[in-house]
Formats: structure tokens, C-alpha cells, sequence
């Protein structure tokens, strides 16, 4: 015997009567005599989803405004790092300013990964060659 309610919900209503708690229970009006409607109504659910939460607000507080959109391909990343490489060799050769332990770090770093790039594009073409 199935199990129709359980503290006063029963379980073959929709989330809108159950969040509303409707306890009567409501028949259609006939769909030929409703006039049609201006706005476009919303599930209940929907409308619960649909409100910002923690991760909304992270997404928007943290992502990168990128005014150049060709970047984020495979050669526009590589020839960003490549000029920012270059950018902060010109700094950290610089006489006239102090090196800094911050712009020589970063340096570090972004070579780094420029030879890990160009490690896995060997490794990758040798694999192609077979």
C-alpha cells in the first residue's frame, strides 16, 4: 500500500502547492474559456533557483574583466606570456629602478611555465610522430 501523506503532505502534488501548502485541492478551469495571458508565468521553482546565491556572488566579484577576448586562445595565452616575460626582463634589467624580489619571483614563474608549454608541445608532436 503506497504511502500518500506524510505529515500533512501528500505526495502527488506539485513543488508550487507544496511550498504553498495548499491543502485543498483545486481543479482547471477550462483551457477554451481563459482569456490568453500577457505575462509569461513562472515556476515556482524556477523562481526559487533563480535568486542569487554565495557562488553567484563569487563568480561576479572574481572574475577577470579581459578587454581582449583573443587571449584566452591557446596563441593569444602564449604570446600574452611571452610579453609579459619580456615586460618584466626589461624591469629586472633596469639600472635606474631597484630589483625587486616580487617582479623577479613572477619572472621565475612565468618562465617556468612557458618551458612547461614548450615541454608538452614536444612531448605532444613526438607523440604524433608515433
Amino acid at each position: 500500500m503506497p504511502i500518500n501523506k506524510l505529515d500533512g503532505f501528500v505526495f502527488d502534488r506539485g513543488i508550487d502547492r507544496i511550498i504553498r501548502n495548499d491543502q485543498h485541492e483545486a481543479s482547471l478551469p477550462d483551457a477554451a474559456r481563459l482569456p490568453p495571458t500577457e505575462a509569461i508565468s513562472s515556476c515556482e521553482l524556477d523562481r526559487l533557483l533563480a535568486l542569487p546565491n554565495l557562488e553567484d556572488f563569487l563568480a561576479a566579484d572574481l572574475q577577470p574583466a579581459i578587454a581582449d577576448k583573443t587571449m584566452l586562445t591557446p596563441q593569444g595565452f602564449e604570446l600574452a606570456l611571452r610579453d609579459a616575460i619580456a615586460t618584466l626582463d626589461e624591469h629586472a634589467s633596469d639600472p635606474a629602478e631597484e630589483p625587486s624580489p616580487a617582479i623577479a619571483k613572477a619572472r621565475r614563474l612565468l618562465s617556468k611555465e612557458a618551458e612547461l608549454r614548450d615541454l608538452v608541445f614536444a612531448c605532444r608532436h613526438a607523440l604524433h610522430q608515433g
